[in-house]
């Protein structure tokens, strides 16, 4: 059974393998312990715009949340990842922005998550049943696993690759100019 991290406080032994290049871009494969997937559950969240599909395949999707937490945590994995890689590559990284993949206004978190196959996405509902992923819709509230697969460095930036792996929508439809239903429910 793979771990499903969800805190900073749950991260222990990220593992990076040896670096290889594609097209003048440095790759890292990133694992936890004994090669797991280095897989991460997202708090709740609001889809505000609806997903994009390309070709029939390729699905993207943006999510907003309050979750400072969850935020901290991508900063603490790509500063710990990035730190490890200092250690034997340090001229790999000299003048590059670090990219940590979520952007803040105010106290929401927006951040994208891919999957270059929608069939490989597992989709279900609040109860547990599988649906279809052309279900999911503008402001729907869901939490999803995705996974970390590798740290990308290119000639200017330093960025994760990541790509989404199971969504669970949780309900449907929220309005968000209706303020009797809260949009996120903050984590302790």
């Amino acid at each position: 059974m793979f771990e499903i991290i969800t805190h900073k406080k749950e991260i222990q032994n990220i593992k990076i393998l040896l670096p290889y290049n594609i097209e003048n871009k440095t790759y890292f494969d990133i694992f936890v312990k004994d090669r797991d997937p280095f897989l991460i559950q997202t708090p709740f969240c609001i889809i505000p715009y609806k997903y994009s599909l390309y070709d029939d395949k390729y699905f993207s999707i943006e999510l907003l949340t309050d979750s400072k937490d969850f935020k901290e945590m991508i900063h603490f994995i790509v500063d710990t990842m990035i730190k490890k890689i200092s250690y034997k590559f340090k001229d790999l990284l000299l003048n590059k922005t670090i990219n940590y993949g979520i952007f803040s206004k105010e106290s929401e978190y927006k951040f994208r998550l891919r999957n270059p196959n929608i069939d490989s996405i597992f989709v279900f509902d609040d109860q547990h049943n599988t649906i279809d992923i052309r279900n999911i819709e503008k402001n729907d509230r869901i939490q999803t696993i995705f996974q970390i697969e590798k740290l990308l460095i290119d000639n200017t930036s330093i960025s994760l690759v990541s790509r989404l792996l199971q969504i669970q929508k949780k309900c449907s439809r929220l309005d968000p100019y209706n303020n009797t239903i809260p949009l996120f429910v903050s984590e302790s």
